[in-house]
């Protein structure tokens, strides 16, 4: 998967937004005022996904 596909699908979510609140190599991925990721175009690239376990009780 090369960037431009990652950004697409990223992008693909219900609501998702593109920010950039870091710098203009650091793109954040948003549904809300929630971020869900965040690619950084710093040697080397980087993507960074959050993670939120269900619990259950």
């Amino acid at each position: 998967m090369n960037i431009d596909e990652i950004r697409s699908y990223l992008l693909s979510k219900s609501f998702a937004i593109e920010d950039y609140p870091f710098d203009l190599k650091t793109p954040v991925y948003k549904v809300g005022d929630k971020m869900f990721a965040l690619l950084s175009f710093h040697e080397p690239d980087r993507l960074s996904i959050k993670h939120i376990g269900i619990q259950y009780i």
